[in-house]
């Protein structure tokens, strides 16, 4: 019955220019055709680039041909044996994928046809590192780290056979300018080149005491910046902050979540059926931004073969929309298309008073209280004034171990001028929010303390 269940499927996109003319990565592969005067290099970028080779050409980048999600490690050629109007590419990699590509294609592309047409030969369970085809053009094998090798007839995208023997990985067979880049994750673009610069430093001028849970993972495997999205919807819906202390607005202090806004970007040219408020308005995406329209978003199983790979900006075709029906899950849906809120995270911690101004009776008592993870110390320090200081329920020690001092214009105060708290002895900054105590000070996942002390009755 488990091996019946779906897997996990992971949503990541990549960060990149509109035009990518070169490698971003090593090169694994290349193929000449010098009957048509073209050179095909395969990238450790995923993307499979086309180049003039005859004289004359000033401008040699033809094509870039973009199917694959990984490592594309090795392209063969076929030169039209079984049809005069036929000319193809075999590649295959990393993501598992053989792709052929139609490379005729390439002399008909318009600004609105713009995509080199492809088929695609599935079966492989394990990344591919070679292919070879036979000279009419018939019989195609890939090699990879299943120890076999596979056959295929490109001319069906039929499987022949599986040659089993191997005792090892069948193989036939980052650059790197030392520039500093920033990346605005949210909105899927590079927001300045800094050059060559002390990476750490850069950090560290950068650095603010803010936690925020790890809602995706970086890959730079390819050279480009992937961004894959927490496996599930505890992990990508767990970063909830202050729209106004992310820079989204200026205005009102509203909660937003991270990767709600991001699905909801990279997801707002679909048209969903569901794609409506209560009041029958038609809702698209969120308020704060979107995403550059050329950005490959792709739908993968946990740590196995990608589903579907399409451009944000192609997510409104019809054929696009129906591949989506069938891969986003639904909990993406729930989020990025019917615009349900995420669940907020509690955090539990107890509450009690600084040992400086502590009864016995404050000794034997431990308040053990939830909140939002991004409720600030303020939020917990007007708790104290309103439910314990107010109420009577302090000693009349101050911090220095006196009385406690009176004053009859306290009631106006902040309430972090009439108490503060502390975690480990640490002061704490109003503004810090609960999550951040516990990650920076407390600096465990257990349940943290935070002591207030009186500053003024």
């Amino acid at each position: 019955m488990g091996s019946m269940m779906r897997k996990k499927t992971q949503v990541s996109f990549v960060i990149r220019d509109e035009e990518e003319r070169r490698h971003k990565n090593g090169v694994s592969s290349l193929q000449l055709d010098p009957i048509q005067g073209r050179l095909y290099s395969a990238g450790r970028d995923g993307i499979i680039r086309v180049w003039h080779t005859g004289s004359g050409a000033q401008d040699r980048y033809i094509q870039s041909m973009e199917h694959h999600t990984d490592w594309v490690n090795d392209i063969v050629l076929c030169c039209g044996a079984y049809a005069k109007d036929k000319e193809q590419v075999a590649s295959a990699g990393l993501d598992r994928a053989i792709f052929l590509w139609d490379v005729n294609t390439l002399t008909a592309l318009t600004a609105s046809n713009n995509t080199v047409t492809t088929s695609s030969l599935v079966g492989n369970k394990e990344s591919i590192y070679s292919l070879a085809m036979n000279p009419p053009g018939t019989i195609l094998v890939s090699g990879s780290t299943e120890k076999v090798l596979r056959v295929w007839d490109p001319r069906n995208c039929s499987r022949l056979m599986k040659l089993k023997g191997h005792a090892d990985n069948v193989k036939a067979l980052v650059d790197t300018a030392n520039h500093v880049m920033l990346y605005d994750v949210l909105k899927a673009c590079k927001v300045e080149d800094l050059g060559e610069v002390d990476y750490d430093e850069e950090v560290k001028k950068r650095f603010k005491m803010v936690y925020v849970p790890n809602w995706f993972n970086v890959d730079l495997k390819t050279g480009m910046l992937t961004i894959h999205l927490g496996q599930d919807e505890t992990d990508c819906l767990s970063a909830w902050v202050s729209a106004k202390e992310a820079g989204l607005t200026t205005e009102n202090d509203q909660k937003v979540n991270f990767g709600a806004l991001l699905l909801q970007a990279l997801l707002e040219h679909w048209n969903h059926p569901n794609r409506v408020n209560e009041a029958g308005q038609k809702v698209i995406g969120n308020n704060f931004f979107s995403v550059p329209l050329h950005t490959p978003l792709i739908f993968s199983e946990v740590g196995g073969r990608t589903l579907y790979r399409l451009q944000v900006g192609d997510a409104g075709g019809e054929t696009e929309g129906n591949l989506l029906m069938e891969t986003v899950p639904s909990w993406v849906v729930d989020v990025a298309i019917e615009m349900a809120a995420p669940k907020l995270n509690k955090l539990p911690f107890y509450l009690l008073s600084h040992s400086s101004c502590q009864s016995k009776q404050d000794r034997q008592k431990k308040d053990r209280l939830v909140a939002n993870d991004f409720i600030q110390c303020r939020k917990v320090a007007e708790h104290v004034v309103e439910k314990i200081v107010g109420g009577g329920d302090v000693n009349g020690a101050n911090a220095s171990g006196g009385k406690q001092s009176t004053n009859e214009d306290s009631g106006n105060d902040a309430p972090e001028e009439r108490v503060e708290l502390l975690c480990c002895d640490q002061v704490l900054d109003p503004n810090m929010d609960l999550r951040t105590v516990r990650h920076f000070i407390w600096k465990s996942n257990v349940e943290f303390t935070l002591h207030y002390r009186v500053l003024k009755q």
